[in-house]
């Protein structure tokens, strides 16, 4: 199924009292004040914004390294961002571990990028005509449980991990003190 038979371009502008989101690569969409990065932006444009909502996907300007990013929460977004709505039913998080895969960025995505470093850009007409999987949602779902029940493991893995670096540092600065 091409893209733009299972998601339609949105750009709802005039919500200018939405919370300004931005993208994190890896997580999706947070509220800008609470970033670390501080990213200033004129607050009397906001009303040219564009308005998502909760799983939404957005077409950032660096996606064509990281893939495309999800809507955490109902918000505002640069209006740069070219925003997807599914038209079809969908399990969200299939659709986000599909389109931040290192195969659909090098395979499908690739083909719509133009440029070169940093003037790379995506050819929309391309892009709206990719092709994507369209599982039944069940198996959407299952895939989706999966790779979640993968992510708490990761993290799970990760904490251990830091907690042991944190304890051989530890033993480092004692022997040699």
């Amino acid at each position: 199924m091409k893209i733009s038979e299972l998601f339609s371009p949105i750009s709802e502008k005039g919500y200018d009292n939405l919370t300004v989101l931005t993208i994190v690569q890896g997580v999706g969409t947070q509220p800008r004040e609470s970033v670390e990065r501080r990213i200033s932006y004129d607050k009397s444009n906001t009303n040219t914004y564009k308005r998502v909502l909760e799983n939404d996907f957005i077409l950032h300007l660096r996606s064509f390294e990281g893939g495309l990013e999800i809507a955490n929460s109902e918000g505002i977004v640069s209006p740069a961002y070219t925003i997807l709505r599914a038209k079809e039913q969908i399990i969200p998080l299939f659709y986000y571990a599909y389109f931040r895969s290192y195969w659909f960025i090098s395979n499908k995505l690739r083909i719509a990028v133009e440029g070169i470093r940093d003037g790379k850009s995506i050819n929309m007409e391309t892009f709206w005509n990719i092709v994507v999987p369209y599982p039944p949602i069940e198996e959407q779902k299952h895939i989706a449980e999966y790779l979640l029940c993968l992510d708490t493991k990761l993290k799970k893995a990760e904490a251990i991990l830091d907690r042991l670096k944190a304890i051989k540092n530890g033993f480092s600065q004692q022997l040699f003190i």
